[in-house]
């Protein structure tokens, strides 16, 4: 099932999980997609901040690699240019 066939339904519908501590929870599916999305975005800033302290030389060695990995639906800015 993919996020973008979700009817509103779907999304409103009961979502129930154990956590850690083995106790039952319930929540609607959609917050809980829109939590899981923003967690994401949590990390994604902590790798931000880990990555832009690296050495030069090491971004260098892998340039663009994390556009390559997300596909097509992505594409790199044109190169600035100088006038």
């Amino acid at each position: 099932m993919q996020v973008q066939t979700l009817t509103d339904e779907q999304l409103a519908a009961e979502l129930s999980y154990v956590n850690t501590k083995g106790q039952t929870r319930t929540v609607v599916r959609g917050l809980a997609l829109a939590q899981v999305f923003n967690h994401g975005t949590h990390h994604r800033g902590q790798m931000t901040g880990v990555i832009s302290k690296l050495p030069t030389e090491v971004l260098e060695f892998y340039p663009d690699q994390d556009m390559q990995l997300m596909g097509d639906e992505f594409t790199l800015p044109a190169e600035p240019t100088t006038h």
